[in-house]
C-alpha cells in the first residue's frame, strides 16, 4: 500500500480487508470442494470494476482483476486457461473471480472450458459508457476507425468484430464522427456479442444492467449472489451508489448512431428478461 493512500479512508479500509481475507484463508482448512470460477465480461467503463469490488467484499471470494502483469493476466489479456486452472487449484476461496473483459469476444471458449463456472455480463447505458470511455482513454476512437476503414492493428476490439457487425458499422460510420460517437459504436459492437452468442439462453450466464444494480442494490445483489451460490452479505453493497448515472451532459449524437444503440438497448433488455426467466425456472426446479 502506498503512503499517499494512508489519507484515503476507503483505500485503508480495503487494504485492511484484503489482508484479513488473505490471513483468514491461510488459517482455514482447505475447502472440501474445489473452487469455482466466476468471470466478469462486458465493455470497459460499464461497471465491471464496481462489480468486481462488490464481489471482492464477500469473504468467500478471491479476485484476479485485469492487470498488465499478474499470475493470470498479461497485458490485460488472459495468459491461458492453464493459468486460470492453477489459480483455481491454489485457492481456498469458494469462488475465484476473474475479469477478462478484453477477452469478452471469446466468451464462448470460457463457457466451453468452464461449464460449471459462473459467467457475468454487465452493460451500461451507451451514452454514460461512451462518455466515461472518452474521458478515460485519449485514443478511444482509434480501433473503431481502423475497423471501419479496413485497416489493421485494432487489437482485441478488431478480433471481436463479426462480419455482420462490420457490415453494419461500415454502413453507419462517417470519418467526421466525434470521439463520443465512435465510443457509442464501440459500445454497440461489444455488447452486440450478447445477441450474437445468444448468451441469454445459457444456464451459467447472468446478464446485468449497471443502472439496475446501483438503484435496486439489495434486490439485484441478492439475486446475483443466489446465482453465484454464495450467501448474501449486506456489507458487500456499502460502496454501491448511483451517482454516475447521467453524471455529465452530452453533445448531440448522430441519429444513425443513436438509433443503432437504442435498438440494441431494447434487445439487451429483452435478452436480460429472458435470462432472468431462465434462472427463475432453474430455481423453481431446484437446480439452483
Amino acid at each position: 500500500m502506498r503512503l499517499s493512500s494512508l489519507w484515503d479512508r476507503e483505500k485503508v479500509r480495503m487494504h485492511t480487508f484484503r489482508r484479513w481475507k488473505r490471513l483468514r484463508r491461510m488459517l482455514l482448512p482447505p475447502p472440501q470442494d474445489s473452487s469455482l470460477p466466476a468471470f466478469v465480461f462486458g465493455q470497459q467503463r460499464s461497471g465491471t470494476s464496481m462489480l468486481m469490488y462488490l464481489l471482492e467484499m464477500h469473504d468467500m471470494t478471491e479476485l484476479y482483476d485485469e492487470a498488465w502483469e499478474s499470475p493470470v493476466f498479461r497485458e490485460y489479456r488472459i495468459r491461458s486457461f492453464e493459468a486460470v486452472d492453477v489459480a483455481l487449484a491454489r485457492s481456498r476461496a469458494r469462488l475465484v473471480c476473474v475479469k477478462p473483459i478484453c477477452d469478452s469476444h471469446v466468451i464462448r471458449r470460457f463457457l466451453e472450458r468452464y461449464p460449471e463456472g459462473r459467467h457475468l455480463w454487465i452493460h451500461r447505458h451507451y451514452l454514460d459508457a461512451a462518455n466515461s470511455t472518452i474521458r478515460m482513454f485519449e485514443k478511444s476512437d482509434r480501433a473503431l476507425r481502423i475497423v471501419c476503414t479496413g485497416g489493421t492493428g485494432g487489437g482485441w476490439f478488431q478480433e471481436g468484430i463479426s462480419e455482420e457487425m462490420l457490415r453494419r458499422l461500415k454502413k453507419v460510420y462517417r470519418p467526421h464522427f466525434s470521439r463520443l460517437e465512435c465510443a457509442c459504436l464501440v459500445w454497440w459492437a461489444r455488447n452486440r456479442l450478447v445477441l450474437e452468442e445468444d448468451l441469454a439462453r445459457e444456464e451459467n450466464v447472468y446478464l446485468l444492467r449497471y443502472e439496475d444494480l446501483v438503484t435496486r442494490v439489495e434486490e439485484e445483489t441478492r439475486q446475483l449472489f443466489r446465482f453465484l451460490g454464495l450467501p448474501f452479505q449486506r456489507s458487500v453493497t456499502a460502496h454501491v451508489h448511483a451517482e454516475s448515472i447521467r453524471r455529465h451532459d452530452y453533445p448531440p449524437v448522430d441519429p444513425t448512431v443513436a438509433d443503432l444503440c437504442e435498438e440494441l438497448t431494447e434487445n439487451l433488455d429483452r435478452a436480460r428478461e429472458r435470462n432472468r426467466g431462465r434462472h427463475g425456472e432453474l430455481q423453481r426446479a431446484g437446480k439452483r
